[in-house]
């Protein structure tokens, strides 16, 4: 995985250096450069001979650098009022640039994670909890990303701030879960403590989800434009689906020395399931 996202990163910039034509981005170059690096550094542990040990892990601490690199780019341009022109994307809509920097941190995570667990064998149950997380936090970041002031139908306007705040929220929610999943795959046995805050962040992503479905209303973005009732209730329900799913994940990859906390991830995720149709009921005239 972390290979595929060396070169996803590579690609990207390549993308956004034949979309700029004469006027390339220094981002793009950089993102290049690293994107090859990491690359490099992952396919020489994969060629490299077993029999060379501590030495095959210097490159895998290189693509973990290049992976924190590109994920604290993308944090800081999500911040930044001049996202659009650092990116040399001056002219696309506001989501474009946003999505464009929540693709940059998913790929950027990918590799981080894939490097800092080079040497340990996941499983998929395991590897799809990582990638829940980080589908989350990115939906976080493109949130801060098109953070506006927003009219919403019944309750009136919402500050960029206020968004932005939410935004920030469920970004910090996701990656606390991923550095909790990295912690708890590091420790030697299972530690329920570590598996019940992990499950815990993961209900708090599927209530957030659930939170906007019941509530799904139409608005209106300044610089974005209208966005319907059905598509704000769709945004909730996969933001509820990827808690809900993170959160089963964690019950089937959590370590058999801890069976009831195994139980309990099992049973909180049945129940909270129930939830997904009553919420699509609730929110109104949409069904």
């Amino acid at each position: 995985m972390g290979l595929l996202a060396a070169i996803a990163l590579m690609i990207g910039g390549a993308v956004l250096a034949s979309r700029n034509g004469a006027n390339v981005s220094s981002v793009a170059y950089v993102l290049i450069v690293l994107g090859g690096l990491a690359a490099g550094c992952l396919g020489s542990t994969i060629l490299m001979p077993k029999r060379l040990g501590r030495f095959l892990r210097v490159p895998a601490l290189i693509a973990v650098v290049i992976g924190l690199a590109g994920i604290v780019l993308s944090v800081s341009l999500s911040f930044s009022g001049d996202r659009a022109v650092i990116l040399g994307l001056q002219g696309l809509a506001i989501y474009y640039v946003a999505a464009a920097i929540a693709m940059l941190f998913l790929v950027s995570m990918g590799l981080f994670v894939a490097s800092v667990l080079s040497e340990t064998k996941l499983k998929a149950t395991k590897l799809l909890a990582y990638i829940g997380g980080a589908a989350a936090a990115a939906e976080g970041l493109a949130v801060i990303g098109i953070a506006a002031d927003t009219y919403i139908t019944g309750l009136g306007t919402v500050l960029a701030r206020t968004i932005q705040l939410l935004g920030t929220a469920l970004f910090a929610a996701a990656v606390i879960f991923i550095a909790v999943s990295l912690l708890a795959e590091w420790s030697k046995r299972g530690v329920p403590a570590i598996s019940i805050t992990r499950s815990a962040f993961a209900v708090i992503i599927f209530f957030a989800g659930i939170a906007l479905t019941v509530l799904a209303t139409p608005i209106d973005i300044k610089g974005i434009g209208g966005i319907m009732q059905n598509t704000v209730m769709l945004a909730g329900l996969q933001l509820a689906l990827i808690g809900l799913f993170t959160l089963a994940l964690c019950g089937l990859s959590a370590n058999p020395e801890s069976p009831r906390t195994r139980r309990l991830a099992m049973l909180a995720a049945v129940f909270l399931a129930f939830l997904v149709p009553m919420a699509v009921l609730t929110a109104g005239n949409v069904l």
